[in-house]
């Protein structure tokens, strides 16, 4: 950002893989190594759901609310990023999420039954399974439905909206998914 910022912002990344995390901080590290007071950046090497779950905790113990937030929740894959992490992360009034919804590796693995457990976790309700007899298009629809509709109403976010994004073959890859409380 060329413009400076008068605000405190901290920037917090969280990646599981060892090599990612360490060449993160490398990237970090050479690109800004002088930022200005008022910007700060911490890479944790952890789970995300573990880490964010802890943090969480950690707030509710105090009776605190988390800063005005803005978290893009990238998960690698489909399993981790369970929907009760969203819904306790957008009870803090002042937080928005950009969420990537891996939508393609998702109906990939629709039929196998031992993702089913990641997939409950992943919506916070066993509804998706309405999608294993859809086609394709109809599957797709349905997914991101229900999906934009827990963002709705068992996360509480009042504003939703969603971008689906294709890959280089023109074909569906993910959606991005934006709640907001505020307009």
């Amino acid at each position: 950002h060329k413009k400076p910022l008068r605000a405190e912002v901290k920037f917090f990344f969280i990646e599981s893989d060892a090599a990612r995390c360490s060449h993160l901080k490398e990237l970090l590290n050479s690109r800004y190594p002088k930022l200005p007071s008022n910007l700060h950046y911490e890479v944790e090497c952890a789970k995300f759901d573990d880490t964010l779950s802890t943090i969480l905790a950690y707030l509710d113990e105090k009776n605190s609310r988390i800063a005005p937030t803005f978290a893009f929740l990238d998960p690698f894959g489909f399993s981790h990023t369970p929907f009760e992490l969203v819904v306790r992360l957008m009870k803090h009034p002042q937080c928005e999420v950009l969420i990537n919804f891996n939508y393609e590796e998702l109906s990939r693995f629709l039929s196998v039954e031992a993702q089913w457990p990641n997939y409950t976790r992943q919506y916070g309700t066993d509804e998706w399974k309405q999608a294993l007899d859809k086609g394709d298009e109809s599957r797709k629809m349905l997914l991101h439905d229900l999906y934009r509709h827990q963002l709705r109403t068992a996360a509480s976010i009042e504003y939703v909206l969603s971008f689906e994004m294709v890959n280089r073959g023109n074909r569906h890859d993910y959606f991005l998914f934006f709640g907001t409380q505020s307009v």
